[in-house]
């Protein structure tokens, strides 16, 4: 992911991650706002 350095995810207008592209596409709270509980449970198991 070679456009920006950082990124900064919004949910209804909540930061709720920043961090490096990397970081923000593993993070449990992003996966679960932009893909659903379902998807959720899918990767981690829960």
């Amino acid at each position: 992911m070679n456009i920006s350095d950082v990124v900064v995810v919004m949910d209804f207008g909540e930061k709720i991650m920043e961090g490096t592209p990397f970081e923000v596409k593993e993070d449990e709270k992003v996966i679960q706002a932009y893909l659903g509980a379902w998807f959720h449970a899918f990767l981690f198991g829960i």
